[in-house]
């Protein structure tokens, strides 16, 4: 499994974390990985130290704006709404 985060300087970095404490599905997707990257380049400006916001643009935003391009559904209300 990867997972993506974008790090301060905006270079897309792999990161492992370990097994998760649980895996929540949210959907598939047919964007290809090229177009993904793109989309994630495009709203790279929004999710910066400079605009993190502890609860109004935090990595929950992140995942649902995300998750919202490439599903067409946003993430679980139970994860939206925490910080």
């Amino acid at each position: 499994m990867r997972s993506y985060l974008f790090f301060i300087n905006q270079k897309l970095v792999q990161i492992i974390i370990g097994q998760p404490a649980k895996i929540v599905s949210l959907g598939e997707t047919q964007v290809p990985e090229d177009i993904f990257m793109e989309l994630l380049k495009d709203i790279s400006e929004k999710y910066t130290e400079r605009t993190y916001h502890v609860f109004n643009n935090n990595s929950n935003t992140f995942t649902n704006e995300v998750s919202i391009l490439v599903t067409g559904e946003g993430i679980p209300r139970e994860y939206s709404q925490v910080p």
